[in-house]
């Protein structure tokens, strides 16, 4: 596994308002990949002749796969796009860490949690009669108990 840690031009590691400074500037990104495409094509006579390059900006939103075609003019664009938007997974990354360290440095505050009654032993519910346990048990006709 190989961390990245980012750092300033001073050569410190950045703070999450370094890091939010940084994502301001980033301006336009994409994510995923760009691939280049070739069709293989039969002419008349049934010769093949390959068809491109096209190329296919690809990448998952919402857990599906999303395709688009980028023209040949935009292509150094969109590549630029993506190589921004890798930026900006490692500043979110590094955000994280730096929010993860934090919170494990921290004092741990406890929160009092209130204080829950509970049944006694066996009982499904609290008593609706006394307050303090089981309903009263009810014999049936036939001597069984019942509750």
């Amino acid at each position: 596994m190989i961390i990245v840690v980012l750092k300033t031009t001073t050569g410190e590691a950045m703070t999450q308002s370094d890091i939010l400074d940084a994502l301001s500037k980033v301006g336009a990104a994409r994510r995923g990949q760009i691939t280049e495409q070739w069709y293989t094509v039969k002419a008349a006579d049934g010769t093949e002749r390959k068809q491109g390059p096209y190329y296919v900006w690809t990448r998952y939103d919402g857990g599906k796969k999303r395709t688009s075609r980028v023209r040949c003019a935009e292509v150094g664009r969109a590549r630029c796009e993506i190589e921004k938007g890798r930026e900006i997974d490692r500043l979110v990354g590094e955000f994280w860490r730096n929010a993860e360290a934090e919170a494990e440095v921290a004092p741990e505050k406890k929160t009092a949690l209130p204080a829950v009654s509970r049944p006694e032993r066996n009982c499904a519910k609290p008593s609706r009669w006394s307050g303090r346990g089981c309903p009263p048990e009810v014999r049936t006709p036939s001597g069984s108990r019942r509750r």
